[in-house]
């Protein structure tokens, strides 16, 4: 995915299973620490991008959950694998493409 311009992306949920996965037990591990999670289907904007060695993952705007204390995490948001969303792609009408209706 590629993400240009923070404040304006938009993407869409694609993957909201949140079961573990498996012998990957990370999602084990943090799941308990999200009070919100995103929806397959609904659209979000993304509020940063986060690299770690885990991989990318994505803060919302729209969800927000509690900082995580406790090690390895150390007071950082939970966030989303970048691989549960797609960017929104809004198509634009030409005027061209609008047809006038007339009573």
């Amino acid at each position: 995915m590629e993400i240009t311009n923070l404040k304006t992306n938009k993407v869409v949920c694609i993957d909201d299973d949140f079961t573990s996965q498996g012998d990957d037990k990370r999602l084990d591990a943090i799941i308990h620490h999200f009070e919100q999670l995103p929806n397959k289907g609904e659209i979000y904007t993304i509020r940063l991008i986060i690299k770690s060695p885990y991989g990318t993952g994505l803060l919302l705007e729209e969800l927000s959950n509690p900082i995580i204390e406790e090690p390895p995490f150390n007071g950082i948001e939970p966030n989303f694998n970048i691989n549960r969303f797609k960017p929104l792609v809004e198509e634009s009408v030409e005027v061209e493409e609008v047809e006038e209706i007339e009573n």
